[in-house]
C-alpha cells in the first residue's frame, strides 16, 4: 500500500529521482545552551536523547557538559569580547582561548559575529574600512584550523554578508576552514530570506558545503519564535541535507518542559526523490515526507500519508508561502 501511495505522489508531483545517501531523516539537533538551559544541565538522559551537539559557554559548559562527555563547542566573539578591531595581536589573544578549549576537552569552537561587510559589523569592529579586518577574520579561522585540524569550527556569518562575497578570498578562507556555517534565524520570518531566488541561493550554497563535508546549522528564529517558523526551517533542513547539516530551535522550544517534539522526527532513509519547482518542494523518505512552499510560492495542496505533530493525520495539507510540513508514516 505504501509503495503504491509513493508511486502516486511521484506521478502527481512529477518528482525526479536522485541518488540517496545515508540515514538523513532525523535532524541532528544542535543545542544553544544559554543560561536559560542551565537549570536542565543535569538532565543527562534527556540531553542524550535529543541533542547531537552542544553550543556551550565557558566554564559552565566545561563543568556540566564537557565533563560528562557531551560533544560541546565553546562560544567566542571577536567582535564584542575585546578583540576588535581584529589585528594580528588581538588574533593571537583570541587564539589563547581556542588553545584553552582544546586543552579542556571541547570538540571545537563557535565563532560569533564574523562580519565582513561594513554594514554587518558590530561591537568595536572597524566600520569605516573593509581591510585590514576582513583579512584578519579569514586568517583567524584559518589559524584555528591549522592549530586544531580535527576541531568542529562553527562560524556565524550573516547570510547576506556572505552571499554577495562568495568569491572574496577572505570569505573563501573562512569557509574553507569552517566545519559549519551558522544560519542565524534559520529561514524564518526574520531571517531575511524573503524571495524564492534567495532561498534557492542558500540551498545551493548548503549543497556546495556538503559536497566538501561541511554543513549549515539552521538556527531558530529568535525574532519570530513560532511553531510555524520551526517547521518551515526544519522542512528546509530536511530537504537540503546530505548528512552534514544541523538544526536548532530557539527559546522555550529547546527547553525540556516546552520542547517542540517536531524536532524529534525520524523519517528514515531518503527514497531517492527530490522535487522543487514552481515555488514548492517535496522530498520523500522511507518513513515519511517533507513539503514546503518557498518564499513567494503559490498556496499549494499536497497529498498526505502519515501523521504530523502539528497537522495530525489528514489526507491532504494546504501550505502557504514560507510554510513547511513534515509527515511520518
Amino acid at each position: 500500500m505504501r509503495a503504491a501511495l509513493l508511486s502516486l505522489i511521484v506521478l502527481i508531483l512529477g518528482i525526479v529521482p536522485v541518488a540517496a545517501r545515508g540515514d538523513l531523516g532525523h535532524p541532528r539537533y544542535r543545542l544553544d545552551a544559554t543560561s536559560s538551559f542551565d537549570p536542565y544541565a543535569g538532565e543527562t538522559a534527556w540531553i542524550k536523547a535529543h541533542v547531537n551537539l552542544i553550543h556551550g559557554y565557558g566554564s559552565f559548559a566545561r563543568e556540566h557538559y564537557v565533563a560528562k562527555g557531551f560533544p560541546t563547542i565553546d562560544y567566542h566573539d571577536p567582535s564584542t569580547e575585546g578583540y576588535a578591531p581584529l589585528t594580528p595581536a588581538n588574533r593571537a589573544r583570541y587564539m589563547q582561548k581556542v588553545e584553552a578549549d582544546k586543552a579542556q576537552g571541547f570538540l571545537g569552537v563557535a565563532n560569533d559575529d564574523i562580519n565582513f561587510s561594513l554594514g554587518f559589523r558590530d561591537g568595536n569592529q572597524n566600520k569605516a574600512s573593509y581591510e585590514p579586518e576582513a583579512k584578519e577574520l579569514g586568517l583567524l579561522i584559518e589559524q584555528e584550523r591549522k592549530f586544531w585540524p580535527t576541531a568542529i569550527i562553527e562560524t556565524n556569518t550573516q547570510w547576506h554578508d556572505l552571499s554577495g562575497r562568495l568569491s572574496d578570498p577572505n570569505v573563501q578562507r573562512m569557509i574553507a576552514n569552517s566545519s559549519l556555517i551558522y544560519k542565524e534565524f534559520g529561514v524564518g520570518p526574520t531571517s531575511g530570506i524573503t524571495t524564492r531566488a534567495d532561498w534557492e541561493a542558500l540551498r545551493l550554497f548548503d549543497w556546495h558545503l556538503q559536497w566538501e563535508g561541511k554543513g549549515i546549522v539552521y538556527g531558530g528564529d529568535y525574532g519570530s519564535n513560532t511553531v510555524q517558523a520551526n517547521e518551515y526551517t526544519l522542512a528546509t533542513e530536511l530537504y537540503s541535507t546530505h548528512g552534514h547539516d544541523q538544526y536548532s530551535t530557539a527559546g522555550k522550544y529547546e527547553l525540556p518542559p516546552t520542547w517542540w517534539t517536531g524536532s524529534d522526527v525520524d523519517l528514515g532513509l531518503p527514497e531517492g526523490y527530490f522535487f522543487c519547482e514552481a515555488g514548492y518542494c517535496v522530498r520523500l523518505f522511507s518513513a515519511g515526507i517533507v513539503y514546503l512552499v518557498q518564499p513567494g510560492g503559490p498556496t499549494h495542496t499536497f497529498p498526505v500519508f502519515g501523521c504530523s505533530v502539528e497537522w495530525g493525520c489528514p489526507i491532504a495539507v494546504t501550505l502557504h508561502e514560507r510554510q513547511g510540513a513534515v509527515f511520518v508514516e
